[in-house]
């Protein structure tokens, strides 16, 4: 395992037999839920292999989210010289992902993720494209958005607001805005920049 994720690997890994490697302190876990994982990283390890995994149910992440997203770039070879493997070293590697099922075909897509057909940017392929994204329903954006659904960035005025509090905030900077340092909600923030009209 060290040799395939070298010596300072800085997340912790569970797998779905209840083997675990990494620091114990680790800022996150990441849990291997099915071999497929480990054929989805082999085949795509990169930014779509993590996504692929996650939005199909084979991996979990436990812990700081942000730590976990730093995989693509911690299996990148071009950045981990420290990630070289002899013969031996390869050839236990092998059987061991052969014993567990890690070698195989590419894993199919996700069911959630878009197909679209035709041409770059033709009108109906961005259509189709826009309403894979966007046509997902009140229930879904009312999680990211909070109860008032608004679509801008909400302003965290509190380490440990809620999103809801954060929208609150928001509007509050928006129809109280500051006239001066020292005035309004806003009065930690810098004073919007004034443009003259020509």
């Amino acid at each position: 395992m060290h040799g395939l994720l070298g010596e300072d690997f800085p997340l912790r890994l569970r797998a779905w037999d209840g083997s675990e490697a990494g620091p114990v302190d680790s800022p996150a876990t990441l849990v291997l839920r099915t071999p497929r994982a480990l054929r989805r990283f082999l085949w795509s390890p990169d930014e779509l292999g993590l996504g692929r995994a996650y939005v199909s149910g084979d991996i979990d992440i436990e812990g700081d989210l942000y730590a976990a997203l730093s995989l693509p770039d911690l299996l990148s070879s071009e950045d981990r010289p420290d990630l070289t493997l002899d013969w031996h070293q390869r050839a236990a590697a092998v059987g061991t992902a052969l014993r567990l099922r890690a070698i195989g075909p590419n894993p199919a897509a996700p069911p959630e993720e878009s197909r679209l057909r035709g041409r770059l940017h033709a009108l109906r392929r961005d259509a189709d494209a826009i309403a894979h994204h966007y046509d997902v329903g009140n229930d879904f954006y009312r999680l990211v958005l909070g109860e008032t659904m608004t679509y801008s960035c909400a302003y965290w005025s509190e380490p440990h607001c809620t999103l809801d509090e954060a929208q609150e905030a928001k509007y509050a900077l928006i129809v109280f805005p500051s006239t001066g340092p020292g005035d309004g909600p806003q009065a930690q923030l810098p004073r919007p920049l004034r443009v003259p009209r020509r």
